[in-house]
């Protein structure tokens, strides 16, 4: 898979040469790459020969032409902008369509060349002239694509106006849903944007089985709900006139976009918009794999054993009974999951994501803004970050969390059996039990209320204060720059502190300590013994101030 997309970088390198070098021409050759390798993906994900879907990925790669010359208008110094840092590309114009036009063919043989040389690197130079095959139909979808969108500049008249052409093999033309191989007879032919059906039950003759997986990859928004009958059929509605769709004979329904790679980017842009609504079955699904570039709306009352989503620049908010295992990711925009889950791997990287739900396995991080987890139940194992944002986590046990922040606070609530948490930047505050907690506040305080087990707490230019309800069975405290507080319940049990303070003081007259020794002191109520091994509690400030007092 690394020498596909090795070789498609380097075929869309090329269809943008006549673009200046610059990091926004970087940044659009990852992202167009990106795109075709996960349509390459899905082809043969879909049973395409490794040797045929790259030759389909390549076709749908689009007209670059407009890309080189809106690369060609942005500084050269520039990362490529998003709609709030700067203008979006322009739509075509009626002369622009007719210069691409003029350049089809060539366009056309750039992408065959390409295509030979990826296939003789493969050594399958006999499927070139299956590729040949490939693009020559392209280039006829492309011209009556053309013929449509200049008629539409005129104002509806002229070729394919009132018409819906197809392509030289007789395939749908780009703004008509495709119905690929294994597609079963379910869509009638209906106007643009009427809802299409699919059924969604096993046929009568047993070849084709019952749908239990979808895969959804569109360039806009989703709004999927299980509202069906449970052997309903599957509803596409909303903006469905570019769609291709189609169903394995194993009970897989594909969904995605007949636009092209090109398309695809200006969408990210903020142009061409679509909005796709599903209604499913409502049953238990296998997987449901959904890949957006805006938003994402789910909802049903039945669980999902696999849940995948991934929305580019928007927000993904999804409502689940249960999920087995998830997996969610938003480039720009907020992540809000309320559902059970059994394992998770979440990731943000400029928005916020709230996680509300049974829980046992998260690994769940955010680049710029807030996380928020609750668990409604005993979690196994959370593995937090918020680099740029706030942490929030509050669940009634864990039985393994880390969590870390590096630019504001990190609050925990809760029964943790083992802990460690971080704050590069920020304050952390735990309230709760914890068995094994160890706490770092670099450049902020640090607070614990409630019991711990075994700690260690430090910051290097904040405050460190405990209120304990608990005698720990070790106690380790240390600041720099900052003051430590210890609050220690009385008449539970004997123990000593090592407390130092260098270039600062101790402030020890609200404990009532029994004696003391070279910086020893020990703390033996009636009826408890200071002799033999007692616990020994560390607290040290290089230059601020020490304090012990009851609770």
């Amino acid at each position: 898979m690394e020498a596909v997309y090795t070789q498609l970088t380097l075929a869309v390198a090329a269809a943008l040469t006549n673009a200046p070098d610059s990091p926004a021409k970087m940044e659009l050759i990852e992202e167009l790459t990106e795109n075709l390798h996960q349509r390459y993906l899905d082809m043969v994900a879909e049973g395409a020969e490794p040797q045929q879907a790259y030759a389909r990925t390549l076709e749908e790669l689009g007209d670059t032409e407009q890309l080189v010359d809106y690369l060609k208008q942005l500084p050269a110094d520039q990362p490529l902008p998003w709609p709030e840092q700067g203008e979006v590309p322009p739509s075509q114009t009626r002369l622009q369509l007719e210069a691409i036009a003029k350049n089809l063919e060539e366009m056309a043989r750039g992408a065959l060349e390409q295509a030979r040389q990826a296939l003789e690197r493969t050594n399958v130079e006999e499927k070139v002239s299956s590729a040949t095959a490939h693009v020559w139909q392209a280039l006829e979808q492309m011209r009556q694509a053309v013929h449509r969108a200049t008629a539409d500049q005129e104002g509806g008249e002229g070729p394919g106006a009132d018409s819906t052409p197809e392509g030289a093999s007789g395939q749908p033309a780009a703004d008509a849903p495709c119905q690929e191989d294994g597609q079963e007879d379910g869509a009638e032919d209906a106007p643009e944007h009427a809802p299409l059906t699919y059924p969604s039950g096993e046929a009568a003759e047993g070849v084709m089985h019952a749908l239990h997986t979808l895969r959804v990859s569109i360039p806009g928004n989703l709004t999927l709900r299980m509202n069906q009958p449970e052997d309903g059929d599957v509803v596409v509605g909303g903006d469905n006139s570019k769609l291709c769709v189609s169903r394995s004979k194993d009970g897989v329904l594909t969904i995605r976009s007949a636009d092209t790679a090109v398309t695809s980017f200006l969408f990210r842009r903020g142009v061409a918009l679509g909005d796709v609504e599903l209604s499913l079955p409502c049953r238990p699904w296998r997987k449901l794999d959904l890949q957006v570039q805006g938003d994402i709306h789910l909802e049903g009352d039945v669980p999902v054993e696999q849940l995948a989503l991934s929305c580019t620049r928007g927000d993904a908010w999804a409502k689940l009974p249960h999920c087995d295992t998830l997996a969610a990711a938003a480039r720009h925009g907020d992540l809000s999951l309320e559902m059970d889950v059994g394992k998770a791997a979440l990731s943000v990287q400029g928005g916020d994501m709230k996680l509300r739900g049974r829980l046992d396995t998260v690994k769940a991080s955010v680049e710029a803004g807030d996380l928020r987890l609750e668990s409604l139940a005993p979690a196994q194992n959370l593995v937090l970050s918020a680099r740029a944002g706030n942490l929030w986590v509050a669940m009634p046990h864990c039985q393994t969390l880390t969590a870390e922040t590096h630019c504001s606070s990190l609050h925990v609530e809760g029964e943790v059996a083992k802990a460690n948490l971080e704050a590069v930047m920020g304050d952390v505050k735990a309230k709760g039990c914890f068995g094994n907690l160890s706490g770092t506040a670099v450049n902020g305080d640090f607070q614990l209320s409630g019991y711990v087990g075994k700690g260690a707490f430090q910051s290097t230019n904040g405050d460190v204060c405990l209120e304990l309800t608990a005698l720990p069975d070790s106690l380790e405290v240390g600041s720099d720059a900052g003051d430590c507080t210890v609050k220690l319940p009385l008449e539970q049990g004997a123990f000593q502190m090592a407390l130092s303070a260098p270039s600062g003081t101790l402030e020890l007259e609200e404990f009532p300590f029994t004696g003391s020794h070279m910086g020893i002191y020990t703390y033996a109520p009636d009826g408890h013994s200071a002799e033999g091994r007692l616990p020994c509690y560390k607290v040290r400030t290089q230059s601020g101030t020490v304090t012990v007092s009851a609770t």
